[in-house]
């Protein structure tokens, strides 16, 4: 037997839980994909016009990670109108969201650093030369490396005014030669780096990119009622103003506060965002 409310009580479970993160290129402002967007993430077949006339869908996305949450605050102002007036009075200025990622991969930071994300993978021997003339540098200094290191490969050091032993006046690192003893570097020396780089390092180039815009769509289970939900911001644009920690002394997490931007397709009034939600099964 049902009981006045059961319906509701139901229906508005807590939510529970942890999302999936896409980032996806994002759409124009009048509702098409925008392919020039995000590094062109999959390639220039999509349409320039929404697929469907009034229907504003996100292309496919880049999988980013799972998230702690995503929060949306919209920014409102209110307008003095005549109480006479039955239209809304409130304007959305502007909205902004906020997400923590738990991943740090590469493409994570570069998108969080507008930056430019690169990746050799050429593992041939290289030979570089740093230049000591009239350097003074003490034990535990550091001789860094272009690239980095493999430092299961061959690695040599050879100053061009003495002869070094490794483990005696040098030791090999990822990044570069730690100095076990301190130098003094004649007039016009030099001291000749031969190493393997690390075929798959990857570095980014921060702050390349500051129009950066993306699409984000979250979708996660809620773990209380078995409901599926999916939220999609179809432009956002990373708004830099965190800080980012590369090491901490705890697990860390990678915040990313963006400015979400309209889209006003045909037919359509602006929109930011949507949120869609599974139903129950009816018993």
């Amino acid at each position: 037997m049902s009981y006045v409310g059961q319906y509701e009580e139901q229906r508005n479970a807590h939510y529970l839980g942890r999302g999936y993160v896409h980032f996806t290129p994002p759409l124009l402002p009048t509702g098409g994909v925008n392919t020039e967007a995000y590094g062109r993430l999959w390639g220039d077949n999509w349409p320039a016009t929404p697929d469907v006339p009034g229907q504003l869908h996100l292309p496919a996305g880049r999988f980013v990670g799972n998230a702690r949450g995503l929060s949306v605050q919209p920014t409102l102002r209110q307008l003095t109108t005549s109480a006479w007036d039955t239209r809304g009075n409130a304007l959305v200025e502007s909205v902004s969201a906020s997400l923590t990622l738990y991943g740090h991969g590469a493409a994570n930071l570069a998108d969080a650093l507008h930056g430019l994300r690169s990746q050799r993978h050429a593992v041939q021997p290289t030979v570089e030369r740093i230049n000591t003339s009239s350097a003074g540098i003490d034990a535990g200094g550091m001789l860094f490396t272009r690239r980095l290191i493999d430092t299961s490969k061959p690695v040599t050091v050879t100053p061009s005014w003495a002869t070094w032993t490794e483990g005696t006046h040098w030791q090999r690192q990822a990044f570069g030669v730690q100095l076990l003893a301190g130098f003094n570097g004649p007039l016009n020396s030099y001291i000749n780096i031969s190493y393997t780089p690390d075929g798959g390092a990857e570095s980014i180039d921060a702050f390349t990119d500051m129009a950066l815009e993306l699409g984000i769509v979250y979708t996660g289970i809620n773990v209380v009622d078995g409901r599926p939900l999916r939220m999609a911001l179809y432009r956002a644009r990373p708004a830099l103003d965190g800080a980012l920690a590369p090491l901490d002394d705890g697990i860390g997490a990678i915040t990313l506060n963006f400015a979400v931007a309209p889209v006003a397709a045909p037919g359509r009034p602006a929109e930011w965002l949507r949120v869609t939600r599974g139903n129950y099964p009816i018993n």
